[in-house]
């Protein structure tokens, strides 16, 4: 098994020696998270099962309000359900929508190659050139996705943010194959823009962005050699869905689509000499078409709508939409030229948004679980430290796996993830030490192949002149291979200590006070501590089973160290420490996966 603190089973269990263990707790629970609901658990104890309500008896209440500001943002402090229910659904959905953006936005900055070294340096000053351009873009990237994930937790326009990680897995692009951190930032913050507004502009806009325009290739798509990469994603995957284009379709977009590339500059930049301007046949539609054509006759193909109004709908509700409710969203988007923020409004109105199947039924993605978890914790670990937790989890913001994104729903969860997760929540508790989680021997690390991935640095030749700039110039291509598996694991250990460092590293804890809150909950005894704490900590509730075992181990950490359960809420060091237990323990359920 390896070394006792480099496995997060044997991780909690130092740091709750009197807890059940908890392998045997969170795979247990799991059966009943994965394939019950709460209302089908039936036992005795003075403890109730609680059952769903159904889409007839829905009402806006604090589990309403939470789940709309789980899938419409990144989860919900108890004040913020308190706000939602006074503010009411509809003037609260109105402010997801249009609420104004006041936050700081990230300045970049600008990093070439010396091109006088590139091109006239010998082999060790080149390579060192290329090596400071890429640290410089690895940490302006870093720097960036700390801002971004900062966004989340603070809660700044929670709506756009959630729809711009929908549109970066929507609209897909790798930072380890378009290798320079401004394309990458610049394709960010277009997706920010067009969040929330016209899909029609954002397809129009994405077709001509940098980043994707390398990513795809089509720098490299000119009228003497196509390259349908760009062509095929736009239609399979950003438009229409497979079956609604035919093989011929993407050959014609490909050739509709050469010339379009990037300069010296690494701007957009159209080479009209690379561009064919022969007549060509896109989805029926005959004639001399470029870039804006083909986006304009795959918009006004029905199933156009249809593809975006479901990849929406599937993301928030965690559920592909039947026939009839698919069509009624897609009518509305074409009725709308295509504005998302009408579809948005009617579907975060939609009672059915809100049916039992839906609520709390999607697995949350590393992203969701951690910042969800800050946001009910109301801790500021820094987004630098989230961003950092969320790539160990499978999930690196500007690294997505392919070219369609990440698999979300059940597929995030494995034994692993699921212990990686408990391990991540303790130390967002302070109740795990870094040293703990990452101070043994490096070989006892496992990372599964997502993860090493992730943490590849090819150290590419960086071109000198990168794009078309003219029909016989040529691009370099990447050099380099993977890096070992131990420069990679310790890649993982040194990035989680360095955002974890201005926390107080090791000695990181959190400004969380629950003893605070329990006492002005008014809860006395250990099944109302429980409910309490299930009832803010997690989104669905927790089954029959489950809550038992929480009050069990409750009881028996408190009976330990001399506790009565009203002693849990005078604020001492003691009393704080157990319930912090406890919430290690809520987080690392399997029903704290669900958002």
């Amino acid at each position: 098994m390896g070394k006792p603190t480099r496995y997060p089973t044997q991780n909690v269990m130092k740091k709750m020696p009197h807890f059940p263990n908890i392998t045997f707790f969170v795979l247990a629970a799991s059966s009943l998270a994965w394939g019950q609901s709460a209302g089908d658990l039936r036992g005795e104890g003075d403890l109730a099962p609680v059952a769903m309500e159904s889409i007839d008896d829905f009402t806006w209440d604090a589990r309403a309000v939470e789940h709309l500001l789980n899938r419409a943002g990144f989860g919900a402090h108890a004040l913020d359900i308190r706000r939602g229910l006074r503010f009411g659904q509809e003037r609260l959905v109105s402010d997801l929508i249009q609420g104004e953006d006041y936050g700081r936005r990230f300045t970049i900055r600008i990093v070439e190659p010396n091109e006088a070294i590139i091109r006239d340096g010998d082999d060790d000053e080149r390579r060192r050139e290329r090596k400071r351009v890429r640290k410089l873009n690895r940490y302006q990237s870093q720097e960036f996705l700390a801002w971004w994930v900062d966004r989340m937790l603070d809660g700044q326009s929670p709506l756009r943010e959630r729809m711009t990680l929908f549109w970066h897995g929507f609209f897909t692009s790798d930072s380890k194959k378009v290798r320079a951190a401004g394309l990458m930032i610049n394709q960010n913050e277009l997706l920010r823009a067009h969040a929330l507004g016209n899909f029609g502009e954002l397809l129009h806009s994405i077709v001509l962005d940098p980043a994707m325009l390398v990513y795809l290739d089509n720098t490299s798509n000119t009228k003497h050699s196509p390259n349908e990469n760009l062509a095929r994603e736009l239609m399979e995957l950003f438009s229409l869905g497979e079956g609604n284009y035919t093989e011929d379709d993407i050959r014609e977009v490909a050739r509709a689509l050469t010339g379009y590339g990037t300069n010296r500059e690494r701007e957009f930049y159209f080479n009209r000499r690379l561009h064919d301007s022969g007549v060509k046949t896109v989805l029926g539609v005959e004639g001399r078409h470029g870039a804006k054509d083909v986006v304009e006759i795959i918009l006004a193909q029905p199933a156009c709508a249809r593809w975006v109004a479901g990849s929406i709908i599937t993301y928030l509700e965690g559920q592909a939409p039947n026939e009839e409710r698919l069509e009624e969203y897609a009518e509305l988007l074409r009725d709308e030229s295509y504005e998302i923020a009408p579809m948005l409004e009617k579907l975060l109105l939609d009672e059915e948004f809100y049916r039992a199947e839906i609520v709390g039924a999607r697995v949350s993605s590393p992203i969701d679980y951690l910042v969800g978890t800050c946001r009910r914790l109301d801790v500021n670990v820094g987004g630098e430290a989230v961003a950092c937790a969320s790539g160990m989890l499978g999930m690196t913001l500007f690294e997505p796996p392919n070219v369609k994104g990440w698999n979300e729903g059940p597929e995030w969860i494995t034994t692993a993830t699921l212990m990686n997760r408990a391990n991540l929540a303790g130390v967002l508790l302070g109740t795990i030490r870094l040293d703990e989680m990452t101070g043994s021997s490096l070989e006892d690390i496992e990372l599964s192949e997502e993860e090493r991935a992730s943490l590849e640095d090819p150290g590419p030749d960086f071109p000198s002149d990168e794009g078309m700039m003219g029909e016989d110039d040529e691009m370099m291509s990447p050099s380099g291979a993977p890096v070992k598996r131990e420069q990679a694991v310790r890649s993982v250990v040194a990035r989680l200590a360095r955002a974890l460092h201005s926390l107080g590293s090791d000695t990181y804890r959190p400004r969380l006070n629950l003893s605070a809150r329990l006492s002005r909950s008014g809860s006395r005894d250990d099944k109302a501590i429980v409910d309490f704490m299930c009832t803010n900590l997690l989104a669905i509730e927790a089954p029959l089973e489950t809550r038992r075992m929480l009050v069990d181990a409750l009881r028996t950490d408190r009976k330990d160290r001399g506790l009565m359960p009203r002693d849990l809420v005078e604020e001492t060091l003691a009393a704080e420490n157990v319930l912090r237990r406890l919430a290690h323990l809520i987080l690392s359920l399997p029903e704290a996966q669900l958002g």
